[in-house]
């Protein structure tokens, strides 16, 4: 995906957080425990961390991650662009995962509600910082 210029964002959980790892075990019926989740979570960041970075034709990896729980998880793609598609995963209280309501949006036939979801990217994005090494 970098080789062809792609761009990805990631936000994720604070796995340093304490109380917002214990929140989500609280939360997600499934949670593994906290530090189950904070070893997930490090894990992750450390394989993107390798592929982070620009790559000579311009793509990238950018990570970022959150102090508070996020109401909901989006996966865009070409969210620029008038071919565009969001998919979005709520994250209703006490839901197991696999019954979590997710729908996805297409820029050109949702407009509105597809503009709203992609700011809302924006602004989680905003809160959010870059993990500490």
């Amino acid at each position: 995906m970098r080789e062809s210029g792609c761009r990805i964002r990631l936000i994720t959980t604070n796995s340093s957080n304490r109380a917002l790892a214990e929140l989500i075990a609280q939360r997600v019926p499934e949670a593994m425990s906290r530090e189950m989740h904070v070893a997930h979570v490090k894990t992750a960041l450390n394989s993107l961390s390798r592929i982070s970075g620009c790559h000579p034709s311009g793509g990238s990896v950018e990570l970022r991650v959150l102090d508070t729980l996020p109401p909901f998880g989006i996966f865009a793609v070409d969210s620029d662009k008038p071919s565009g598609r969001i998919r979005i995963e709520l994250y209703p209280d006490s839901c197991p995962i696999g019954e979590r309501p997710i729908f996805e949006l297409c820029a050109s036939r949702d407009g509105e509600w597809y503009s709203f979801f992609r700011q809302q990217f924006e602004v989680l994005w905003q809160k959010a910082s870059e993990p500490k090494a």
